[in-house]
């Protein structure tokens, strides 16, 4: 499917996603892609007689997702016998999947995985199912509001109509869009606001929310059950992008800023040093307590779609490569068939049960198997997918986007000409980047390329052989003539350096990755500290991103200087990556 630009009345955007499939992951990104949808086909059989309920979607979309992504013709097999189950559940009147009162959660599932279907297969019938149920909602949310989980999940929606209104142009769409903004949570003044200083554990004791929360389950919402989503960690990363595509229909100041502000004051107040938000399962300020991963997969969706919107915030990339390249392959067993459902970054331990945790799951962080629980996976599988989804883009002007240098293969159509790009160096464990671009025949179109803001120095080396310096957190065009052969080179001359870190620890970071030390058997390295101006040395004998290592001097409790080996956070288990910042006369000392 080509890609979408939005219609009037909505903001003109500059980029569009590519459907699934086009980005093909490779290197770490594929294998770990690979393992992920071959541990969901293991467990589909047990999921198949399953009643059609919000796991049961989510798992599926989780599956077609993977299946689109990789070019799995049995996973979208899969997918296929499970929307015919859907369509099953079809009503006259165009509601389908199960009964909830009126908490659609389960339907913004579904509503998501047709859409992608549909990009991935032109499956006509799967646009179909959407638009019956999005007349269904255009008729019938006045007298049946949105309640529960979908009243904060709203985005969803919005994403999914916004989508249908650039493919159809159906004027009901834009209205149906304003109701779904009436009946949600107000997340454009949230995140403008942001009145969630506190952790959650200081605000209030979650034995007292709960006492609160089941005062309310008679009398349906109140206080209680607000705080309790306002601050959920799923919600909150599902709505970083509501405020930009509500942008989109009726654009203004409060629409335009409310992720940029929100986003930097949800990780001063609550973030921790992996990139995303503490959550187990509310905001729990800036400090190690934990992350749930499925919130850490819908936050990395939500930058994907947002770099979408809005494609001159530099922090949104930024934002998008941490989290991916150290909470992502981090989430997951060796062979991809067990996942964490809470992560925290200094994990010297995995456990099972809610200790230290303000309400996380009884799983704590250990891995659970779809050997033990097929739903296992719910919900963080499909990061993989976003992951790829957010590499590229395609532009208004016919040209391609690079967001991300993961390794990859992307097949696009620019001009009626059919154009493949390989994107091959193993980054971000590695300074260059080799981009193979080759045309079926000679054409011309503009080539993006950001370039990180870590890297030093940095230059492109093109086609021809001329060597082209280029700016550290800027955009880079090369408008030129394109054939089966061209070559185009990005050195960024990254180095790893001590950085600080929310709630004040201090960590080395090589680009965006997050380097980690693995502790020997029994060893307490809690004690350890790091200087500012910590001396490290970057290696890599192998080439292999698991081979990846940076040597860094740390001060031990007697304040002598030592040398330890710090591997990429992506790539451990249990592990310490936030150190207590030595203290300056300490160092000079």
């Amino acid at each position: 499917m080509k890609p979408v630009f939005n219609r009037p009345p909505l903001t003109a955007n500059d980029t569009a996603m590519l459907s699934p499939g086009r980005i093909r992951p490779e290197g770490w990104l594929g294998d770990g892609a690979k393992n992920a949808l071959s541990a969901l086909r293991s467990a589909e059989r047990a999921v198949r007689e399953s009643a059609i309920d919000l796991k049961t979607c989510e798992f599926y979309r989780d599956l077609g997702l993977l299946s689109a992504t990789l070019g799995d013709e049995d996973g979208l097999s899969c997918t296929a016998e499970f929307i015919e189950r859907l369509k099953a559940t079809r009503k006259e009147n165009g509601f389908f999947g199960p009964e909830d009162g009126c908490d659609l959660s389960a339907q913004f599932e579904c509503l998501d995985l047709l859409l992608e279907y549909f990009a991935c297969t032109t499956d006509r019938s799967a646009l179909e199912m959407i638009d019956g149920f999005l007349r269904w909602e255009y008729l019938n949310l006045k007298k049946r509001p949105l309640n529960g989980f979908s009243a904060y999940r709203s985005g969803e929606n919005i994403y999914v109509a916004l989508k249908m209104y650039d493919l159809s142009g159906q004027k009901y769409l834009l209205e149906l869009c304003a109701l779904l903004r009436g009946q949600s949570f107000d997340w454009v003044s949230e995140f403008n606001t942001f009145p969630q200083i506190r952790s959650m554990s200081e605000a209030m004791p979650w034995k007292d929310l709960e006492k609160g929360l089941k005062q309310e389950t008679e009398r349906g919402k109140g206080r209680y059950t607000e705080l309790l989503m306002r601050t959920h960690g799923v919600n909150v990363a599902m709505a970083l992008k509501t405020p930009s595509l509500l942008g989109l229909i009726r654009p203004g100041f409060r629409e335009t800023q409310a992720f940029s502000v929100g986003w930097s004051k949800l990780l001063r107040l609550h973030g921790t040093p992996n990139g995303v938000f503490s959550c187990d399962e509310l905001l729990d300020g800036a400090r190690d307590a934990g992350t749930l991963t499925n919130a850490a997969a819908e936050t990395l969706w939500s930058l994907a779609v947002l770099e979408e919107i809005d494609e001159t915030n530099r922090e949104i990339p930024s934002a998008f490569e941490k989290i991916a390249c150290n909470l992502l392959p981090a989430m997951f067993s060796g062979d991809g068939k067990a996942a964490q459902r809470l992560q925290t970054s200094n994990q010297t331990r995995i456990v099972t049960g809610k200790e230290n945790y303000y309400n996380g799951p009884e799983s704590g962080n250990s891995f659970v198997s779809v050997d033990s629980d097929p739903f296992a996976l719910n919900g963080i599988a499909r990061m993989w997918a976003y992951a790829a989804r957010g590499l590229w883009y395609q532009t208004s002007d016919g040209g391609l986007k690079a967001a991300s240098y993961f390794p990859c293969v992307l097949a696009a159509v620019t001009d009626g000409v059919r154009i493949r790009v390989r994107v091959d160096g193993g980054y971000p464990f590695s300074d260059e980047v080799t981009i193979g671009i080759s045309a079926e025949k000679e054409t011309e179109f503009p080539l993006y390329l950001r370039v990180p803001p870590w890297a030093e120095n940095p230059v492109i080396c093109l086609p021809g052989g001329e060597i082209m310096a280029v700016k550290a957190g800027e955009t880079t065009c090369l408008r030129q003539k394109w054939d089966k052969r061209s070559l185009v080179r990005l050195v960024l001359n990254t180095r790893a350096r001590a950085r600080t870190l929310p709630g004040g620890l201090m960590g080395i970071m090589y680009g965006p990755v997050l380097m980690a030390l693995e502790p020997a058997q029994g060893e307490d390295a809690s004690k350890l500290r790091l200087t500012e101006d910590a001396p490290t040395k970057t290696v890599n004998d192998t080439g292999s991103w698991r081979d990846f290592k940076t040597l860094v001097k740390l001060r031990d409790e007697t304040n002598q200087q030592v040398t330890r080996t710090l591997t990429a956070y992506a790539f451990t288990e249990k592990r310490i990556c936030a150190f207590v910042q030595a203290k300056t006369e300490e160092h000079d000392a």
